[in-house]
């Protein structure tokens, strides 16, 4: 599915949810769905958390992928 394709979902059913009074929700994810929902504009509030056990290392994926901020 191209990034475009789920921008558009995003912005779907956050309106979706908004008309049924759902005003938040709890999205966990990999990086490249976290991209994606900053990149939609639906994220007003992040929480992270720190798991008991970490894995890592120089190839590891990060908890955003995405081009990023500058």
């Amino acid at each position: 599915m191209s990034r475009k394709k789920r921008t558009h979902r995003f912005k779907q059913t956050n309106g979706t949810l908004g008309a049924a009074k759902i005003d938040s929700i709890l999205l966990e994810g990999g990086g490249t769905l976290n991209w994606s929902a900053l990149e939609s504009g639906i994220v007003q509030k992040v929480q992270t958390y720190i798991a008991p056990k970490l894995f890592g290392g120089e190839s590891a994926k990060t908890p955003i992928e995405g081009k990023g901020f500058p």
